[in-house]
Order: C-alpha cells, then structure tokens, then sequence
C-alpha cells in the first residue's frame, strides 16, 4: 500500500532545509534543564542523522522509541514520521543534520549512484535507526557528523566539498558495517493509519472531538486506536489534541486581534480556565505572558 503523502501535508515540516544550490542543513539545540523539550512528530523529504551531544533523549521513529545518550545517533529515512522528548530536569544538547539523498547524485546516472543512493531514495533498503557509541565504527560516524555541523557553521571556502565528502565517507561505513533491513517501510500499515488520525485531529480540532467519533472513522475500537497512537507517537490523543490546539492558538495571540477567551474558544477549548491551565503547561507561561512577551520583543 503507497502511501500518498500529499494526505499528511499537516505534519510536514515546515523549517527549510537547505536549498536548491546546497539542500543541506544543521539545527542545534540545547534546551533549559527545569523544562520538556518536546519536538512533536512530523516528518520531512529529507534523510536525517539526529545524534544527542550531551544528556539523553527519548527519540520516536515509526512505531520505535529510543532512549539515546550522549555519543549516540539515530538515522531517520525520508518521509518517516519522527519525534523526541526530553524531561524537565535533564539537559540536553543535539544536532539535526537534514539532507536530500539527491545531493549526492553525479551529474550522470554512474554506478555509485545506481548501486548506492538509488535503492535509498526508492526505499529499497533501509539501513538501522538507532546507533549506540562503540569506539568503533559507530563512533567514528558520530564524530564525522559532529564535524560536519562544525564545517556547516564556520562555513570556510570549501566547506561544501567538505560536507559532500564526509556525508559520502558516513554512507560507505553504513554500507560496510550496518544492518541492512529489507521491508519496505512505505507498508506500514499502522503508521500510515497513525498518519490518517493525526491529519483528522488537525483538520478538526476546532471543534469537539471525541474517541468515539475517531472509533468511528477509522474503524477500530477505542481501546486498540489508544493503544496504537500512543505507541507511535509517544502521546495520548487527548495529549496531541489538546497540544496541536495550543500551538494552533499562539498564532491568535501573535495577531493580537481577540481576547484570550475568544482564541481559547476558536482552538476547541470550551473551557478557559482549562486552556490557560494546558497552556502553561506546554509553554511554561501563560496565555498574557506570552502575548506581553510578543509585545516587548
């Protein structure tokens, strides 16, 4: 079964990566010890190497969780839905480095491109996703990524040799050494049922939605679609929802057009004193301390 991607426009994500001239790209974070650091599941054209500098993580791909450390890496293949959290309480530090396979691509059809880059655009192989520090060969890819988003942020003459010869030597240590697995991930099924639940709630989310609704449209019991959504995401529905429809309200209150109330209603929450209470929650501030600190910046 294909999976029609233009379905999930809604989870795409939006962060440019790179472009045209260099589809290459490096984000950094390290996030503030007292707070959760949440990247929600989304996903992008682009193959990703997201590997923890310091502290550890929890990193979902697909169906997978990973409890990454420090020195450890996680391969995300394109289109492959994908999130992380951190604990309040636990400092982390991490690099995203995104990149179009076709940025390695000669400019004829050769036969490192034929035996090598093509089965990974056509998803024909899939190599991994997690990648523990061993002193060995998973080491040194780690250190050649670390180097690659040192190269990306001096920028010297010459770093985009540099960047294209060391994502070339990190591909041919994986075909060396990694584990190669052979199904298809675009047959997916439960992922791609996950896909089609999480693009309804962010179609809907301005309204009331229920689990019996979702029982109903997706043709399963309340209990299995819990049990599965939480599994892939790492969330509860109701978590997701009532998240999306935070995220979806800081745009309202960025306008600065309605009152709190108002925008609290717009986003699906009938109740103001339980937005605020899940605003808080999720952004470590309220709704007006968010709005006044828009208006001071």
């Amino acid at each position: 079964m294909e999976i029609q991607m233009e379905k999930y426009e809604h989870l795409r994500e939006t962060v440019a990566h790179g472009n045209a001239m260099l589809p290459f790209m490096v984000h950094s974070l390290t996030n503030e010890e007292m707070t959760e650091e949440r990247i929600y599941v989304h996903w992008h054209e682009e193959m990703e190497f997201l590997l923890i500098t310091e502290g550890k993580a929890t990193v979902s791909v697909g169906e997978q969780s990973y409890e990454v450390g420090e020195g450890d890496f996680v391969l995300i293949w394109p289109d492959r839905l994908h999130g992380m959290t951190a604990e309040p309480g636990v400092r982390v530090s991490f690099l995203a480095i995104d990149f179009a396979i076709e940025f390695l691509y000669s400019f004829d059809n050769d036969s490192l491109q034929q035996k090598y880059l093509e089965p990974i655009r056509e998803n024909d192989i899939i190599f991994i996703e997690y990648y523990q520090k061993d002193g060995g060969w998973k080491t040194q890819i780690f250190n050649l990524l670390t180097e690659l988003g040192e190269v990306f942020s001096v920028q010297k003459t010459g770093y985009e040799l540099l960047i294209k010869a060391r994502l070339y030597e990190i591909l041919a240590l994986l075909y060396i050494h990694a584990e190669i697995l052979t199904e298809n991930r675009q047959k997916d099924r439960r992922s791609e049922q996950i896909r089609q639940v999480m693009t309804y709630l962010q179609e809907h989310y301005t309204s009331a939605v229920t689990m019996d609704e979702l029982s109903r449209e997706f043709h399963m019991s309340t209990g299995h679609l819990c049990r599965m959504f939480k599994s892939i995401t790492g969330h509860s529905i109701t978590e997701y929802l009532n998240d999306y429809r935070i995220r979806m309200s800081t745009c309202l209150l960025r306008e600065g057009e309605l009152d709190i109330g108002e925008i609290a209603m717009r986003v699906g929450f009938n109740n103001i004193s339980y937005y605020n209470k899940r605003f808080r929650q999720y952004m470590h501030q309220t709704p007006s301390q968010y709005r006044k600190g828009l208006c001071i910046s």
